[in-house]
């Protein structure tokens, strides 16, 4: 097995390892083969180069951390999503409220202008029946 492959094995760093196979040099002697500017090693090496619990505990602990920071990147993106959809809600809200507002001055514009026709109407229906009461006095005398 080659250092490579025993880092991806395992998941750990590459320097990390060859710093360890020269503490432990003594120990590992006739397990190691330096060939080609690669180091290779048997099984027994693997054994004793092998992470321990702190380790597996520390590669735990970082991959929940990746997967913490990616579900709060994830919620962030929803955040801001929600946060876009509600401005845009909050947006045509206020153009409608503006609408409704414009509507009722010209409602109320409209009920006075309906007020002042209903009071001329009156008026004119008033001189109407004063007119046909002066022209049956003046008609009807004769």
């Amino acid at each position: 097995m080659t250092i490579k492959e025993f880092c991806e094995k395992y998941k750990c760093n590459f320097s990390g390892i060859c710093k360890k196979i020269k503490r432990k040099e003594k120990e590992l002697a006739g397990h190691i083969v330096y060939q080609n500017n690669r180091i290779e090693f048997d099984e027994y090496a693997e054994e004793i180069l092998k992470p321990g619990k702190h380790h597996e505990e520390t590669v735990s602990v970082l991959e929940d951390g990746k997967k913490a920071a990616w579900e709060l990147e994830r919620v962030k993106g929803l955040y801001e999503i929600e946060t876009f959809r509600r401005r845009e809600a909050e947006n045509e809200a206020e153009t409608y409220r503006n609408k409704v507002k414009n509507l009722e001055q010209q409602l109320s514009l409209l009920n006075m202008e309906k007020s002042d026709l209903l009071k001329q109407m009156f008026e004119l229906r008033q001189r109407i029946d004063e007119m046909a009461q002066k022209s049956k006095g003046i008609f009807g005398r004769r």
